[in-house]
């Protein structure tokens, strides 16, 4: 959640609430909604942070009445409240929606379109508040991008802990009970043993042949049968427990091992990716020191000096950002800004004005390849515009009115920029653009 409208509530800035709570909550309400569509589509973020942040955006830009409505279905009567179009709360609802999705990728998108916008408006009171959530967005931006090369120890594969010993409890073996059997062995010879009366016994003796064997047969065949069954049921019996014991151990097995697999596993994806975010560290130092002293042109295959310095502000981020991996942290960017500055006529101490640098790029647009310009994502046709939108609808001739131009970025005619700070925009912004496309 985002504090954003409770510290301009806090600082009186929210007009016509009157002390009424029911307001304010139905004001958080429309933030979260316009939250949760800019979850979903990301490259809102870009549209709505350049309304939010600008004090005279108009009342049809379309991130306006994406606030607008939203506002309208939480607070049906709104409008009785403000007979006027509230502006001003739109933007606080518009820029508190970015806020709470200001995490991961997200921070780095509001972070990039943010940072070189805020210094050329005029915000009023609430300037310091959104300055502060600003600083955030920064730091996020900052935590998510920069890379660290981890240089501790290796860390040790987990230890290989002794597999478990198992206990086999086997049953005693059956043993027959000699003297009971005696007795029905007897039980089947005759009509009693030793004068000892049998269970169940045979009534003729062996002098009687025919008679006896007869009841002899019968008799032991049950006798033989009944303790073979017996011995085979406690047999079976036995056999059950030891694979019941047994099953139970394989279990446990399974468990030990795949554990130790797991641990394993983790390891190895630790490793793994320690060893890729070094990698990628290293590759971005390399790549942009490389860039850096090279003053090279990938894209156009020369060096940057041979081009005019108005063309060379506006391909060198671009060539950059093909350079490395997005998202970059904040040292890449002035990296850049600084190798601008060494060039010819494109130093911090020389200014030119905003509408002279897009007259010029006008000029020089055919020097654009169409090649290159086909990887421009062109801006919006309605909207707020960026910095970098502002100099990619002149070269891509999206338009020719270069002051609605301006009007539409919320800037001064009048406004001047050194080509490090506007290479250093079109960096971040243009950065901004790729990650939102790609979310």
């Amino acid at each position: 959640m985002s504090n954003l409208l409770n510290k301009l509530n806090a600082a009186g800035l929210i007009e016509k609430l009157d002390g009424n709570d029911e307001r304010f909550n139905q004001i958080e309400t429309a933030a979260n909604k316009v939250s949760g569509l800019l979850t979903e589509t990301p490259a809102l973020l870009i549209r709505a942070t350049l309304a939010g942040l600008n004090p005279d955006v108009p009342e049809n830009d379309p991130a306006i009445l994406l606030a607008a409505e939203a506002l309208q279905e939480a607070w049906k009567s709104v409008r009785s409240v403000h007979i006027d179009p509230p502006i001003q709360l739109y933007r606080f609802i518009l820029l508190d929606a970015c806020d709470q999705v200001a995490d991961d990728l997200n921070a780095v998108i509001l972070w990039n379109t943010a940072a070189d916008t805020l210094p050329l408006v005029r915000l009023g009171n609430e300037e310091r508040i959104i300055r502060e959530i600003l600083l955030e967005w920064a730091e996020k931006s900052e935590t998510k991008s920069l890379l660290v090369p981890i240089i501790n120890e290796a860390k040790r594969a987990p230890t290989t802990k002794k597999l478990p010993e198992f206990d086999i409890k086997v049953s005693k073996q059956p043993q027959i009970d000699r003297e009971n059997l005696k007795l029905l062995v007897s039980s089947t010879a005759g009509p009693n043993y030793n004068n000892t009366a049998t269970p169940n016994p045979n009534p003729h003796w062996s002098n009687q042949a025919q008679h006896w064997s007869w009841q002899f047969s019968d008799r032991m065949t049950e006798l033989l049968a009944d303790q073979l069954d017996e011995l085979s049921s406690q047999v079976g019996t036995s056999q059950k427990n030891l694979a019941a014991q047994l099953k139970k151990n394989d279990g446990l097995l399974i468990e030990h091992v795949s554990s130790l697999l797991s641990n394993q596993r983790s390891w190895l994806q630790s490793m793994v990716k320690e060893s890729q975010e070094n990698q990628r560290a290293e590759h971005l130092r390399l790549n942009t020191l490389w860039w850096c002293e090279a003053n090279y042109s990938t894209s156009y295959r020369c060096s940057y000096r041979e081009l005019s310095h108005y063309l060379a502000a506006v391909l060198m981020p671009c060539d950059l950002l093909k350079e490395i991996q997005a998202p970059s942290p904040a040292s890449v960017t002035y990296a850049l800004s600084e190798t601008v500055s060494k060039l010819p006529d494109m130093g911090f101490d020389k200014e030119y004005k905003l509408i002279e640098i897009l007259d010029h790029l006008g000029n020089e647009r055919t020097a654009f390849t169409s090649a290159w310009q086909e990887k421009i994502t062109p801006p919006p046709s309605t909207g707020r515009l960026s910095l970098r939108d502002v100099v990619m609808s002149v070269l891509l001739e999206h338009s020719t009115d270069l002051s609605q131009l301006i009007i539409r970025a919320g800037l001064d005619d009048e406004l001047s920029i050194t080509l490090p700070k506007l290479a250093q925009a079109i960096f971040r912004q243009e950065q901004a653009v790729e990650l939102a496309e790609s979310s």
